[in-house]
């Protein structure tokens, strides 16, 4: 006689549960905004990366140094995955 209690007491929570998840959307603020740009008149783009000071993006630091450390990165991901599979073999 337990479990139709449960079942009405669950079914119940889940009623309950439903009805305050219907209420929650009316709660919350959905209108949208507007955005406004921060002037309506086209403006003159300047030419190039302005992150720089006159020439192309360019790389940052040292390509080859991070390039070398990707590969001894993998190297090294690859040697714990050969010791893990060596030490689970049966």
């Amino acid at each position: 006689m337990a479990a139709p209690r449960r079942v009405a007491r669950v079914a119940r929570a889940g009623l309950v549960l439903a009805f305050v998840l219907a209420l929650v959307p009316p709660v919350i603020p959905s209108g949208a905004s507007v955005a406004r740009a921060a002037t309506p008149s086209p403006g003159i783009v300047p030419p190039g990366d302005t992150r720089s000071e006159g020439e192309g993006a360019g790389f940052v630091g040292s390509p080859v140094l991070i390039a070398l450390g990707v590969v001894a990165l993998g190297a090294g991901a690859a040697a714990v995955t050969m010791v893990y599979l060596r030490l689970r073999r049966d």
